[in-house]
């Protein structure tokens, strides 16, 4: 019988050889599997893997962990897996119960299923305060995902999803998230994601009621006069906690970034990048 911290080197099972060993697992009474690593197994998941293997997860009372990263996920798969952990409090990339930070950026080849899985990370995680996904593809999906984890999470301090693909929908979805509040999160970058000013619209609603938010990075964001001016009446009327905004490498005209430059002058907010100390 499988054990606990079972590594499954099996590559070609297909469709029907997953479903039968995750069928054979909801059936077994004696199942003691608390952690099960499936990471970089080469699994091409379809819509029935990802069922068994969420009603195999739904059903487990001992199981804490089932590692899923580096395989071939789509959407749908990612969706029926996260809703199944979230409910059982179970971690699906790899992330502990007890780790505080998780770096997967500079290029590990995120894609928008894996930003689903990490976002369901997120719900069930109480301790991760840090977590790094600069330079991959999550785009809109994967933030929209991570963004609904948002409004639940109370632990994460710091996220980075600087040039991932994300535009306009996905900085909607993580200004949505941040308005929660529940929300802690002290550093965001969304440095070169195309969020435009619809995105940079939503992130300014949450600067106007979100009271924890110290260092925000939209540089090269493709902003322009409407967002630039909504991000200049947020930071008037909001927190007094945030000391940086970057703003650099956008769109804006000399009449926002005038008006930008006014209020950071009043407020101390840096608008470059720079530290108040550096």
């Amino acid at each position: 019988a499988l054990g606990m911290n079972n590594h499954v080197l099996l590559h070609a099972l297909g469709t029907e050889g997953w479903c039968a060993i995750f069928n054979a697992l909801c059936d077994n009474e004696a199942n003691q599997i608390e952690s099960w690593d499936l990471s970089e197994q080469g699994i091409v998941w379809d819509p029935q893997i990802s069922k068994a293997l969420a009603e195999y997860v739904s059903g487990c009372a001992v199981l804490t962990a089932c590692n899923v990263r580096g395989n071939k996920l789509d959407s749908e798969s990612a969706h029926t897996l996260a809703k199944a952990a979230t409910e059982k409090g179970v971690m699906l990339f790899g992330i502990k119960h007890d780790q505080t930070e998780a770096n997967f950026g500079c290029a590990r080849c995120l894609e928008p299923a894996d930003g689903i899985l990490i976002a369901s990370d997120l719900r069930v995680s109480a301790v991760l305060k840090s977590l790094e996904l600069r330079s991959n593809s999550i785009t809109d999906e994967g933030a929209i995902a991570i963004g609904e984890s948002l409004k639940t999470n109370s632990t994460l301090e710091e996220l980075d999803l600087g040039n991932n693909g994300i535009g306009p929908a996905g900085g909607q979805a993580i200004g949505v998230g941040l308005q929660a509040g529940i929300a802690v999160l002290k550093k965001l970058s969304l440095e070169d994601c195309k969020i435009h000013d619809d995105g940079a619209v939503a992130i300014s609603e949450s600067l106007k009621v979100n009271k924890s938010l110290e260092d925000l990075n939209l540089n090269n964001c493709g902003i322009g006069a409407r967002g630039g001016k909504a991000i200049g009446e947020a930071l008037q009327l909001g927190t007094a906690v945030l000391t940086g905004c970057c703003l650099l490498k956008n769109n804006l005209d000399v009449e926002s970034a005038k008006m930008l430059a006014k209020i950071g002058t009043e407020k101390q907010i840096m608008l470059s990048g720079m530290k108040r100390d550096q």
